[in-house]
């Protein structure tokens, strides 16, 4: 099958090479060709960019572009009738894309196409794990993600380094936050509902061991919030992982209301990055405990922990999107066989070498992709 990445990034480069595995063709489009680049190339910024993509003649769009620039990316492929993934970011835009293709649907036919947004890291995989608990009967979930600097130095405040969009970083951090509280959807300021606690990390240099952590309400984490609340669910949230002291140093700089490019300038760069994954489910509105998982997750070549948390679990979804049976339109995470997606996962984990260190869970867990024990 054919496939068109949207930006050839880290995110991009990575989804590129998970789909390549699986033996798709893969064309990559951006606004400047990469070095090295092993597969045809478009310019996003070419006058006929359309006609080019359409003569590639795409199964499936992926893009892994900044979340302002994916609207009209989908617009095309919703009007070509092809399908479309992206990363997320931004409640707003996937709004409208789905308004969009539920427009078009309604209004013209044939009918075709299936667009499936908000499947980065988060929202995407962590919402993905969740969507499992739902299936179990769990109506209270909780979420948290975070990517952050394996090695950070005492004297760093911030003790973070954006490994993605600083743009989604920014509109993360400033946008409201969706929430399911007793059964309404609810919003709640970013950056608000500090909880403090303890982390635990493994690495080469401590062995497993402990770190002061926080987690936030911030923008985004909660995609399909719609979907996750038909389905009954009472309580459902999400927040952003942090080393203590990060929330409140990057407040002080927010109240400046810095420019992206100012806000990139303030971090310091680090050559490691961990991305831990936290999720909790419950019975009965929040009264009976259910199944929990902690995860962390390390690349080990290349890429880095964030680009194979976000872009494999995104190629798997696309690659059962062209093997397995969607229905055509507006997709949630419920259109999801968690089965088929967990093995796939588990595969491109595994090609890869991306390591998954199994921090804490309880006996309802079963998933392949915690490749520790509890597969």
């Amino acid at each position: 099958m054919n496939v068109l990445v949207l930006g050839y990034g880290q995110m991009g480069r990575r989804i590129a090479q998970a789909m390549d595995f699986f033996g798709h063709n893969i064309v990559a489009a951006d606004c400047k060709c990469p070095d090295n680049l092993e597969y045809d190339f478009i310019d996003t910024e070419s006058k006929n960019w359309q006609k080019q993509i359409l003569d590639t003649k795409p199964d499936i769009c992926i893009s892994a572009l900044p979340y302002h620039a994916n609207e009209q990316y989908a617009r095309f492929c919703i009007d070509n009738q092809i399908d479309y993934i992206d990363l997320g970011g931004s409640v707003e835009v996937s709004q409208a894309i789905h308004q969009y293709k539920r427009d078009n649907d309604r209004l013209k036919k044939p009918k075709g196409g299936r667009v499936f947004t908000d499947l980065g890291l988060a929202p995407g995989f962590v919402n993905i794990l969740a969507q499992s608990y739902i299936d179990r009967g769990c109506d209270t979930i909780e979420m948290a993600v975070g990517g952050l600097p394996k090695y950070p130095h005492p004297q760093d405040v911030l003790k973070y380094t954006p490994t993605w969009s600083v743009e989604g970083l920014l509109n993360e951090y400033t946008e409201w936050c969706r929430i399911i509280k007793d059964g309404e959807i609810k919003f709640v300021d970013a950056m608000s509902v500090l909880n403090s606690y303890d982390l635990i990390q493994s690495d080469d240099v401590n062995g497993r061991h402990i770190v002061p952590a926080e987690k936030f309400y911030t923008s985004g984490g909660t995609g399909h919030i719609e979907s996750v609340l038909k389905q009954g669910v009472k309580n459902y949230s999400y927040k952003t992982i942090r080393y203590g002291g990060h929330a409140n140093a990057i407040s002080q700089i927010l109240r400046g209301e810095p420019t992206v490019e100012q806000l990139s300038s303030i971090f310091n760069q680090y050559d490691k990055d961990v991305v831990f994954i936290e999720l909790s489910g419950a019975f009965d509105n929040g009264r009976y405990p259910g199944p929990n998982l902690s995860i962390s997750i390390t690349s080990q070549d290349d890429s880095t922990a964030m680009a194979d948390a976000t872009a494999l679990p995104c190629a798997a979804v696309a690659h059962l999107m062209l093997t397995d049976d969607f229905p055509i339109g507006v997709l949630d995470y419920s259109c999801i066989n968690y089965e088929k997606f967990d093995e796939v996962t588990h595969q491109l984990f595994q090609k890869y070498k991306t390591m998954i260190d199994l921090v804490g869970f309880d006996y309802r867990c079963s998933s392949k992709s915690c490749s520790g024990g509890c597969g």
